[in-house]
């Protein structure tokens, strides 16, 4: 019997042999989502094999938890019977990320792309073009599109054995993203624009696995996209083969004084609030980043920090309440508003 299969928030351990294995993906889990499920006794492909379950195994799984698990979390573990075989199921939850696990914190690699690339969306500058209605369309000085792909590709091919780590650094005039894998031997940057290469896969696993949820759209066509999407953009881009890794530099555009079209897209201070008077245009530019933030699911926490934004009362009355009740934002557990794992997504999107 199968009863399903794994999610980000939803994990099956064959064996309590795999609990610290359980208890490092309770960290990730918490660190992404703030709760989720373990079940031990299901194989990951949602077999149901069992579990010996001895008088002490609840509470050497409770143990585990305490002790190998920063900050204190207090989950619910209990023994369920699936397809009449005893399993062990572990309920948890927690608002005080990150969490470490032994000593370390994880997070899930597709968190980290998305970490990576808000913090260059936060701190790059953007050209303001007007259209002649009430609403303004924002240009980033470097092709977020391109930088989306070396960050997706600087995971992927990083080498995981080395100590160091995948770095994004921005600089008044250019922006770096690092990894510690070094490039194929024999091979420049240039082979794989010309189309003259095949791709060379470092974590192959890893990469079909970002294939498979459409971040790889296809393989060793990275650079050529990267390269032609500056190219358009007018922004030189420059890939450096190092003896311990690979960097991509993207070069940012000069700031004319005259132009007078650069909003310096700066974090907001850290006071812990946000400015209530905002205009017409500006509350419509707003509503519509989030709108292409959320082409794909995210959760109210994730908007805020996407656009900014502090006050949690302010941005539900001011924009995440008018787009739900103007139906251009949905929620994606409806029945549940106030679910802990409640996401929103375009309405004309699937989640």
């Amino acid at each position: 019997m199968k009863i399903g299969t794994e999610t980000e928030i939803l994990e099956f351990k064959k064996t309590t042999a795999e609990l610290k294995e359980g208890v490092i993906s309770m960290s990730a889990i918490l660190n992404k989502h703030g709760g989720g499920e373990i079940y031990f006794g299901i194989h990951n492909n949602g077999t149901v094999l069992g579990q010996q379950i001895g008088d002490a195994t609840l509470r050497d799984i409770s143990q585990a938890v305490s002790s190998g698990l920063e900050p204190k979390i207090f989950p619910t573990i209990k023994v369920v019977y699936l397809d009449n075989k005893p399993c062990i199921h572990i309920a948890f939850t927690g608002d005080d990320a990150p969490y470490f696990a032994y000593g370390r914190t994880y997070i899930r690699v597709a968190a980290l792309i998305k970490i990576a690339e808000k913090y260059i969306i936060k701190n790059i500058r953007w050209r303001v073009v007007f259209d002649g209605s009430l609403q303004r369309n924002e240009i980033p000085e470097i092709p977020m599109d391109a930088v989306r792909e070396v960050i997706i590709n600087s995971f992927c091919h990083r080498d995981y054995k080395s100590s160091q780590n995948n770095e994004v650094t921005i600089h008044s005039n250019r922006i770096e993203i690092y990894n510690p894998g070094t490039f194929p031997d024999g091979l420049t940057p240039n082979d794989f624009i010309g189309g003259t290469a095949r791709s060379i896969k470092r974590n192959p696993l890893l990469a079909q696995l970002m294939y498979y949820v459409k971040d790889i759209e296809s393989f060793g066509t990275g650079l050529k996209r990267i390269t032609d999407a500056c190219n358009a953009a007018g922004v030189k881009v420059e890939f450096k083969m190092l003896k311990l890794g690979f960097s991509v530099i993207f070069y940012r555009p000069e700031i004319s004084i005259s132009d007078g079209k650069i909003d310096d897209k700066q974090t907001n201070q850290d006071t812990g609030q946000d400015t209530t008077t905002d205009t017409t245009t500006e509350s419509n530019n707003l509503m519509n980043k989030i709108l292409s933030f959320c082409m794909e699911p995210q959760s109210r926490i994730e908007i805020q920090l996407f656009i900014g934004l502090k006050n949690k009362n302010h941005f539900l009355k001011k924009y995440l309440n008018p787009l739900i009740e103007s139906g251009k934002l949905r929620m994606t557990i409806p029945d549940k508003p106030n679910s802990k794992n409640q996401k929103y997504i375009r309405s004309e999107n699937k989640a």
